[in-house]
């Protein structure tokens, strides 16, 4: 495949090596996870299931008038990260007004150019979520969120 002069490849050797690379990343996040709980003595955090943070937070985002989830609209097939765009603001805004609220996301083409080139996207914000996050850091993002939307509803 070719898009905008970048030619992706893949073969069952490809295929094979991010399988497998990707499983070894998994076991040792979770690996780690566990030393720095119990490390800095957290027994009373609640490690949320990784699927049950991911319906929460579809649910949440998409009841926000403007926000677009790129990627998967179900959870069949996501993982805890979420590129989204919202109405007209460009990503880097949404990341600079969620900072001042405490809200850490990247933003822009996340090394993925030719793709949002094709989907005709200047950037997205991306929010992701680990093993420590909870439904309450969740609801501290779209109370974040509501807040671009608040600040760019006065500016038109």
């Amino acid at each position: 495949h070719r898009v905008s002069g970048v030619q992706v490849r893949q073969t069952e050797d490809d295929r094979r090596a991010v399988s497998e690379g990707r499983g070894r990343d998994c076991r040792a996040q979770v690996a780690s996870r566990d030393r720095v709980l119990r490390v800095c003595e957290l027994p009373e955090v609640r490690l949320y299931d990784e699927k049950e943070l991911n319906i929460y937070a579809v649910e949440q985002l998409q009841k926000i008038p403007g926000l677009k989830i790129i990627g998967p609209q179900t959870n069949k097939h996501r993982v805890a990260v979420f590129s989204f765009t919202l109405d007209e603001v460009h990503s880097h805004d949404i990341a600079s007004i969620l900072d001042q609220h405490g809200v850490a996301v990247r933003a822009g083409h996340h090394c993925t150019m030719p793709l949002m080139q094709l989907l005709g996207l200047t950037g997205t914000a991306r929010a992701s979520f680990g093993a420590y996050n909870t439904k309450k850091d969740v609801d501290v993002l779209i109370k974040a969120i509501k807040k671009v939307k608040e600040v760019f509803s006065r500016k038109k």
